[in-house]
């Protein structure tokens, strides 16, 4: 029997974005030689404080007062210059954690922190097609029965990805029950900005046809033809083994001597 397709958010974008890139990641498993960024590192510490934080509520119903230690703890050093430029970027990440404990108003029941939920999405005939994925940051239950599935974002653009709310609107129902109200609530931590959001029905269609459209794609593919776009600047493939965007010559002496660069004045 076959391996059951298992697709997350991050593989969706990713080959929404460039079948290349997907393959790169997810089918040949390179490894991305850059070093790791400081927008990354603030991302990465300020999920990992939040859920340290949510799971200590969960036991004592309070949240710790040490959250400078805290994150200071979890934000590595090696991505900055200086111990300036890393202490300013914990006293960075400790506003966002205060902004987001400050909007959890602490009536909402806490069900799950960094939890892995999924559904498996089956033919006509009962055969899996493939799985859907998600990591949710955060899932609250009200009295009134709605789930709430939480998003930590460490961007400032205020734009959620439908495809994004649909995976984990998908997944939180199969696992809580299709019968309730699910909202996806994304928090853009820089700048204080929660975007709250429950699809229609209309938005859920078209949104679970895309999802279908990409996994069909992604489990027939055998090519992966990059695709240009906006955010190829970005890639770590970028200028390095993208056939779309080859490296730049260092030297090209051809054209100097047919531009005449470097002759001297006659």
């Amino acid at each position: 029997m076959s391996q059951v397709l298992t697709l997350t958010p991050t593989m969706l974008e990713a080959y929404s974005r460039c079948p290349s890139l997907y393959s790169s990641r997810y089918v040949v498993r390179q490894r991305s030689s850059e070093p790791p960024s400081p927008a990354l590192a603030r991302g990465n510490a300020a999920h990992a404080v939040l859920a340290e934080l949510f799971d200590l509520f969960c036991g004592s119903g309070a949240f710790p007062l040490d959250l400078y230690d805290r994150v200071a703890t979890r934000l590595p050093r090696e991505p900055y210059d200086s111990d300036t430029a890393h202490a300013a970027d914990v006293d960075e990440i400790v506003r966002w954690v205060k902004g987001a404990l400050h909007d959890f108003d602490g009536t909402a029941r806490v069900v799950a922190v960094e939890e892995w939920l999924e559904y498996q999405h089956r033919g006509a005939d009962g055969r899996p097609l493939f799985k859907l994925r998600c990591r949710l940051d955060l899932v609250l239950r009200h009295d009134d029965g709605t789930i709430t599935v939480v998003n930590w974002k460490s961007s400032s653009s205020g734009r959620t990805d439908p495809i994004a709310t649909m995976c984990a609107t998908v997944v939180a129902g199969a696992t809580y029950g299709v019968n309730r109200e699910i909202q996806a609530a994304t928090v853009f931590l820089p700048v204080g900005l929660t975007v709250t959001e429950v699809l229609t029905r209309e938005q859920r269609q078209a949104a679970w046809r895309e999802i279908r459209r990409l996994a069909q794609a992604i489990d027939t593919d055998r090519t992966w033809q990059p695709l240009s776009n906006a955010l190829c600047p970005y890639c770590p493939r970028f200028h390095h083994d993208c056939p779309l965007h080859p490296q730049p010559l260092e030297d090209d002496s051809m054209r100097d001597w047919l531009e005449g660069a470097g002759e001297a004045a006659g």
